[in-house]
């Protein structure tokens, strides 16, 4: 099993990112869509964080604890303004 390294929110932003989507199955990638949602919605509902899981260039598996701002079919804005591509998250965790 690949170990996860769990990022500060902070060091997030000089990352390199996956180039192409880390999932390939569509309905995997409708999954984490209506994820990333949800956690936004509970950002604005309940000020909840959550788990988001990415993969950096490398193929690295990276976590970090945040709450999600906005989202867009690309990208994920977090509280801390920091954008992550959408195509290099993993899975999220909702707290």
């Amino acid at each position: 099993m690949k170990s996860i390294s769990l990022s500060d929110i902070a060091n997030t932003a000089i990352l390199q990112f996956a180039k192409t989507d880390v999932l390939i199955n569509k309905v995997q990638i409708a999954d984490r869509q209506q994820d990333l949602l949800r956690a936004m919605l509970l950002h604005h509902q309940e000020h909840q964080p959550v788990n988001i899981y990415f993969k950096n260039g490398s193929g690295e598996l990276f976590g970090v604890e945040c709450e999600v701002i906005a989202v867009t079919d690309e990208h994920v804005m977090l509280k801390s303004g920091i954008i992550i591509p959408v195509r290099s998250i993993v899975l999220i965790e909702l707290l």
